[in-house]
Formats: C-alpha cells, sequence, structure tokens
C-alpha cells in the first residue's frame, strides 16, 4: 500500500508500509557488534567473503533541520573493513579481518523549502573513510609495538597510504584532546614521521 501526503501543495511519497522486512542473521549480527549494523542471513564471516548487512536504525520520520516529515528516498551502499577480536583473548583463533557491504537509507524533507537530504548516520566509521573505528585502533596499535608498514599492511589488507593517514589522524586527535603526548607516544610519532619522510 502506498501513502501518498500531500504538504504545502507540495507532493510527499511515502514507501510502502507493508513492505517485507528482510531476514536477519541475529547470532552473526551480535558477533559483529557495529552500531545499527545488521547482517542478511545465509551467510558466513570470512576474510574472503564479502558480508552483505543492512542498517537497523529506527526509521527517521521527522526533519532534523524544520521538523517536517521525511520520506525514505532509497538506499545507499558503503564497504568497510572491520576486525572482529575473538571473544576469549586467550583462545588461538585469530582476529577475523573482513569486508562488508553496509545497506543504509536516505532521507528527504518533504517540505518544499527545505527539502533537506541526509542518510543514517554512521558511528561505527568515520566521514568519508572505508575502515572502522576498531580496526583504526588495531592499527594504530601494531604500529605503537613497532610493527612496520609492510607487515600491517600484509596483515590488514590496507595499503600503506591508508595505514599512514590512520596514524596520522590518532597523533592529531590524541594531541587536540589531551594537549600533549605522552614520552611513549612521542616517541612512536618520531619514528613515524622518520619513516614518512623517508618516502
Amino acid at each position: 500500500m502506498k501513502v501518498l501526503t500531500l504538504l504545502l501543495g507540495g507532493k510527499c511519497y511515502w514507501g510502502s508500509l507493508m513492505r517485507k522486512k528482510p531476514q536477519i542473521d541475529r547470532g552473526l549480527t551480535q558477533r559483529v557488534n557495529l552500531p545499527g549494523v545488521a547482517v542478511l542471513a545465509g551467510q558466513k564471516l570470512d576474510k574472503t567473503t564479502l558480508l552483505k548487512t543492512i542498517d537497523s536504525a529506527d526509521r527517521v520520520f521527522s526533519c532534523p533541520v524544520c521538523g517536517s516529515m521525511v520520506y525514505s528516498n532509497g538506499y545507499k551502499h558503503r564497504k568497510f573493513l572491520d576486525v572482529i577480536r575473538p571473544d576469549n583473548l586467550d583462545s588461538e583463533e585469530r582476529p577475523v579481518i573482513y569486508t562488508f557491504d553496509y545497506k543504509f537509507r536516505v532521507y528527504q524533507c518533504c517540505n518544499s523549502d527545505c527539502k533537506l537530504v541526509f542518510k543514517t548516520p554512521i558511528d561505527f566509521a568515520g566521514p568519508n573513510r572505508h575502515v572502522t573505528f576498531r580496526l583504526e585502533d588495531d592499527v594504530f596499535q601494531l604500529h605503537v609495538d613497532e610493527a612496520s608498514y609492510l607487515y600491517i599492511s600484509k596483515l590488514t589488507g590496507l595499503t600503506e597510504k591508508t595505514i599512514g593517514e590512520i596514524i596520522r589522524r590518532r597523533y592529531n586527535d590524541y594531541r587536540t584532546n589531551h594537549n600533549s603526548i605522552p614520552e611513549w607516544l612521542e616517541e612512536a610519532k618520531n619514528e613515524f614521521y622518520r619513516k614518512h619522510n623517508a618516502r
């Protein structure tokens, strides 16, 4: 059933309220454990599979700017690289680094004077990035532990350029939030710039 809403003489279409809901793998969704991400059923998790996921956030019904009704204007897709660590840190199981396709809603405001287009917020990665925060955490920790760029690249599948960008952001974030860098991190930072400037 299609619902047609007329607002101030303009047209605003809502998608079907009776649309069939996708089947979700709750166990795999729990294992992935990313905010707003649900894993579609019928898949397995490994480094060679592109895991298909969908946004599980509550549907938005009002514009964040003007408060008018909004309608779902379809979906977009983005691919992310992520890591899942073993539940038991003493286990011999290795972390799984995998890629997932994230399907998320795009909304448009029905108010003809606003017409804001916005998407479901992504809380597990930074804007315009394809690596999750927790994989960035692991990359930075490997760097602090003096792992080489080449080793990190082989382990994660990230390019050395992307690894350098992650490390540089983390140094800048730490300095912004703490106004200083501790000695152990300062040494790691100096090593990063020595390697970076040598390229």
